[in-house]
């Protein structure tokens, strides 16, 4: 999934938008940042096409244009979403 952090719709399937709703508050992105990476997304669309991601592994990478050299690099798992993937039990690989 690709991160909403713009703007857009942000519909998430309502078992990781709870799960969402249970990160504590002093670990959440700030503003309206909480819930809108692409880890949100690639579990709700896990979830709706009926995939169970429980004990996968997810990671995070920058998406930029093609001949951006930060394209595609690894980065850290925000505390919001680390906290989620824990309790999907979903390990994330950075």
């Amino acid at each position: 999934g690709a991160s909403i952090k713009g703007g857009g719709d942000h519909n998430l399937h309502p078992d990781v938008q709870a799960a969402y709703d249970r990160v504590p508050q002093d670990i959440r992105l700030p503003g309206n940042q909480h819930s809108r990476c692409g880890e949100a997304e690639a579990l709700s669309n896990a979830l709706n096409a009926g995939v169970d991601p429980r004990g996968g592994s997810m990671a995070a990478v920058n998406v930029r244009a093609a001949e951006n050299s930060r394209h595609g690099e690894p980065k850290e798992i925000c505390a919001s979403c680390a906290h989620v993937l824990d309790q999907f039990g979903i390990t994330g690989v950075t």
